[in-house]
């Protein structure tokens, strides 16, 4: 038990942040692990002071030579590398800013690719400025977008010209200072109505008029492929209606063979006119079926018996 609470009292608590809050066994909220310990262990040596002043029992080609890894010392560099044998350093005259000490911190600027400006916020400025008193007619073109006007083509021409006329005839009325010229400019502007209503209808028209080429050519390119899938579905069932004919034609050919065969054995006898065997005769002719039977009545040839057999003469074994 002793041993024990002196094992329990070497752990600490180590929490587990992304298991915190888990009340779960197998996600638990903290970790076990040893306490630092801060005694020096056994393999280091009680003597060893840290990087002091090299004494004479140093060997820095031996045992000792990992301690002095930590930093770049050229002198103790050049001592080692001037006690390897076989091995010529080439020494050279230093400037005196060269053995001046230099500073363990340096200050140096450096150039970056940004500012402080960019990771400010950019203040509110118009597209544009336009001069007191002037009216630039580009500001007119400002709803015309790549895909929506531009490239312009006549329609757009068309259309900015109707904006100059209207703007000149706006610029022409009579002002409006007594009753004869109130009526004149409401004439005017009534008539210029008129016109632009005219030009608004034949506008609608035109695009009326696109729209049903636009639908005729969709309609027309469906009508085609309806077509032509009909035509291949056409041409694929008389392709099929073509080769059952021809089965059928080959199953009726070799039923007829087959009837008329069966016709030939049953009037072979008719009218009493029976022929008698004549057995010399078959015996004598070898294309008789005594020698060649045929399989269909059921008779095995002798060349079937011999399957497998031996049958070279005896003279010719030899």
């Amino acid at each position: 038990m002793a041993t024990l609470k002196a094992e329990t009292g070497k752990l600490e608590r180590v929490p587990n942040f992304d298991n915190m809050f888990s009340a779960v066994r197998v996600f638990p909220s903290f970790d076990l692990r040893r306490r630092h310990n801060t005694v020096i262990p056994d393999a280091v040596p009680r003597e060893y002071l840290g990087m002091g002043a090299p004494d004479a029992a140093v060997d820095l080609r031996g045992r000792d030579r990992a301690r002095y890894f930590l930093g770049h010392n050229v002198s103790a560099t050049r001592t080692f590398m001037e006690g390897l044998p076989g091995l010529r350093i080439r020494t050279e005259e230093r400037s005196a800013t060269d053995t001046e000490t230099e500073a363990q911190q340096k200050t140096i600027g450096v150039q970056t690719l940004y500012r402080e400006s960019e990771a400010q916020t950019d203040p509110y400025s118009p597209d544009y400025v336009v001069v007191m008193g002037s009216e630039p007619e580009l500001l007119t073109l400002a709803t015309l977008t790549y895909g929506n006007g531009l490239p312009a083509t006549l329609t757009e021409v068309e259309m900015i010209e109707r904006a100059r006329e209207r703007r000149a005839f706006e610029a022409c009325l009579p002002p409006i200072t007594d009753e004869e010229g109130m009526k004149l400019r409401r004439k005017l502007m009534e008539e210029h109505e008129l016109k632009e209503w005219g030009n608004r209808e034949e506008e609608i028209e035109r695009l009326e008029n696109e729209r049903l080429v636009l639908l005729h050519r969709a309609l027309s390119k469906r009508n085609d492929k309806k077509q032509e899938k009909n035509a291949q579905r056409v041409q694929r069932i008389v392709h099929e209606r073509a080769q059952h004919l021809k089965e059928q034609e080959k199953k009726d050919k070799r039923r007829r063979f087959k009837i008329f065969r069966k016709l030939m054995h049953t009037r072979r006898g008719v009218g009493g006119e029976y022929e008698r065997r004549d057995i010399i005769r078959d015996y004598v002719d070898y294309t008789s079926r005594v020698h060649a039977p045929i399989l269909r009545d059921g008779t095995i040839s002798n060349a079937q018996s011999f399957l497998g057999r031996d049958v070279t003469p005896p003279h010719y074994a030899t």
